[in-house]
């Protein structure tokens, strides 16, 4: 499955690793599951690492309908939280940039990192 997550309980985490071919379909798929389920509390912040897509086909179109679904399901009951995206290469990068842009003034706040440390650096900051 090219995105999979994982939620850390214990250090308010919710690890998310996409990986292969990297769709639309399968962008919106994960996030529908992760904000339905039911061990994800409200606030708790993201780390969503792309190191391992080997193809992005994610569209501006893509990142448009999962930022109306967290819209839809989230802006309304969520308190701020943060989400902060590992995208070393290119074609990932801009298109992560892409959904920063579009969830800018939400509850939902997006960073877009190279390196992994900066993410989780900025991550735990954003925590404290």
């Amino acid at each position: 499955m090219p995105a999979t997550y994982t939620i850390d309980q214990e250090s308010s985490l919710v690890r998310i690793v996409c990986s292969g071919v990297f769709t639309n379909q399968e962008m919106i798929d994960c996030m529908e599951r992760l904000y339905r389920d039911p061990a994800r509390r409200p606030g708790m912040p993201s780390l969503i690492d792309c190191r391992e897509v080997e193809n992005m086909q994610v569209t501006p179109a893509g990142c448009q309908a999962a930022a109306t679904i967290g819209a839809t399901l989230l802006d309304p009951v969520q308190p701020p939280w943060a989400v902060a995206v590992i995208a070393p290469q290119d074609e990932v990068f801009w298109i992560a940039r892409t959904f920063e842009v579009l969830r800018a003034g939400s509850p939902q706040t997006v960073r877009v990192f190279r390196e992994p440390t900066d993410a989780q650096r900025w991550l735990t900051a954003f925590k404290a």
